[in-house]
């Protein structure tokens, strides 16, 4: 375990710690930072500023403008933008946007991210994603959402009402959540432009940091092209994971970085301020509060961290990043309580402590309140399926040697697509298979947003497998059926690689066969 930060990545959070001190800080007392945010020209004047430092689009693909830093990166890099409630607008690492982005370049079609995920990559457009409802529709329950989609020819036609929508005013695309015919919520694309999407107010908030501030938005038979859902139809529920729970962690990066900023302020207050003889900091009362600010933000760095690495194991870290998320958010409130507390009457009046305070409240709330969290949380520590009742830690697939590809059927091994499931404590994760598929399908990232035994098996076991692949011969989303050899001794007619073989055979001939796509021997896959 080492927890030094590599060379190129100390140099990059050097760069944006420097960028935000020298160039960001001193515009916070700019009249366009309004009580919505940062205006449009504002903002765009941000950017140009990080693209000209070179920190711009830290956690976007190169392809598109950024550095295509991976999650454990972004939590450096987060962090330092954070520093000032401007920082993440100038690096385009904002939300809503940039949890956006990430669902773009996992889940669109390449029509999709040239349209919508270059723009807003590259900071010349803005969006939201329209998912909360007012009552009795979906909030921490998305299962009860009211909004719907019905197909009339080749197009949707959308009705429904959003609120808390972040960025809805001067946003170009929406993402829209609603449910068609079957039940199954979907994602569309939207412009926003479109006749139709109507944003009836913007909402008076205690923060006021986004862009754009939070709306209620209607949609009045809103019509979108059927080329336009995002993904897969059906899929809009598990795309939702996909975005939500990296998104839920840059905001655990983001905070951490405002939060710093505010001891930092309070800390040094406490040096120089005197009362009773000597320093406030000397007194224990204040003292203290120091220290346990210290412990909070060290205990979110590190879950922070945590979680990015699960992340970037290919995990969707579900598990990992609810425990963050209210870990870190309960622990940034408690240092940013204390700050007010050591600033005394500056901590509420006109500071930037007091704007971080204020700001910082509906952390605990969006993305999932805390309490949503913990619920989720014990779900799954009585049914086993959180991470540390793991057997082992997932491992990189390897290659089989005197084969010509990184993963292909060697005669001598257990041949299966994931793992030979050879005795009751070997089970199927998530994180190695879409390692494993990353390098079989020569993807940047591969997420895994359903892994679920299928009932019967006595020779083999079936896996129902929804995949996400972000770039390649296989980009997009993909329902597949994973097929493992089976826990018990029922001897097999046909092994793995045997029923591969006839099934690529009779494929290829013709017969109506599952078509199989891939084989694996590396027993830790």
């Amino acid at each position: 375990m080492d927890f030094a930060i590599p060379p190129g990545l100390r140099d990059l959070q050097e760069r944006i710690r420097e960028f935000i001190a020298r160039e960001i800080i001193p515009l916070e007392s700019d009249p366009r930072r309004t009580e919505h945010g940062p205006t449009d020209a504002f903002r765009r004047e941000l950017m140009a500023k990080a693209r000209k430092a070179g920190v711009f689009a830290p956690h976007v693909a190169p392809e598109l403008g950024g550095l295509g830093l991976p999650h454990l990166g972004r939590a450096i890099a987060f962090e330092e933008a954070g520093y000032s409630l401007l920082g993440p607008h100038a690096l385009n690492v904002f939300a809503p946007d940039e949890g956006n982005m990430h669902l773009l370049e996992v889940v669109a079609k390449p029509e999709h991210k040239e349209r919508w995920l270059r723009p807003l990559a590259q900071g010349d457009i803005r969006s939201c994603f329209c998912m909360t409802e007012p009552p009795p529709g979906a909030g921490s329950d998305p299962s009860m959402m009211l909004t719907t989609a019905r197909r009339h020819g080749d197009h949707y036609v959308i009705n429904g009402r959003k609120w808390f929508i972040s960025g809805a005013v001067g946003a170009s695309l929406a993402i829209v959540m609603a449910k068609i015919e079957d039940g199954n919520a979907t994602m569309f694309l939207a412009d926003m432009a479109s006749p139709g999407i109507v944003v009836e107010r913007v909402m008076h908030s205690l923060d006021t940091s986004f862009a754009g501030g939070h709306a209620v938005v209607r949609f009045d038979d809103l019509r979108v092209p059927a080329d336009d859902i995002l993904g897969a139809p059906g899929r809009g529920f598990h795309y939702a994971q996909v975005r939500l729970s990296p998104a839920r962690l840059t905001h655990c990066m983001r905070w951490l970085g405002a939060v710093r900023r505010a001891h930092d302020t309070a800390l040094e207050y406490a040096r120089r301020r005197e009362a009773f003889g000597k320093r406030i900091g000397e007194h224990e009362g204040v003292g203290f509060m120091l220290a346990d600010n210290e412990m909070d933000m060290h205990l979110a760095r590190l879950v922070i961290w945590h979680c990015a690495w699960a992340l970037d194991q290919g995990d969707l870290a579900l598990h990992e990043s609810s425990r963050a998320k209210v870990i870190v958010s309960e622990a940034l409130w408690r240092v940013a309580d204390r700050c007010v507390q050591v600033l005394g009457g500056q901590g509420v009046t006109d500071s930037e402590v007091a704007r971080i305070f204020a700001d910082l409240r509906a952390f605990r709330i969006y993305d999932g309140p805390s309490e949503v969290h913990r619920w989720s949380i014990a779900k799954r520590l009585l049914k086993g399926t959180h991470p540390a009742s793991r057997e082992r830690p997932p491992q990189l697939p390897t290659p089989t040697p005197g084969t010509d590809g990184p993963l292909r059927a060697s005669a001598d091994g257990p041949m299966s697509p994931v793992a030979a499931a050879a005795s009751e404590d070997r089970s199927v994760e998530a994180a190695t298979v879409a390692r494993w598929l990353a390098h079989e399908t020569h993807a940047r990232e591969v997420l895994v947003t359903c892994l679920e035994r299928l009932p019967g098996g006595a020779i083999q076991e079936n896996w129902a497998l929804d995949v996400t692949i972000d770039a390649g011969p296989w980009s997009g989303s993909h329902e597949w059926l994973l097929r493992t050899n089976a826990r018990s001794s029922v001897a097999a007619s046909l092994t793995r690689t045997q029923e591969f073989a006839v099934l690529r055979a009779a494929h290829a001939h013709g017969v109506v066969v599952p078509q199989p796509l891939f084989l694996c021997s590396d027993a830790n896959v």
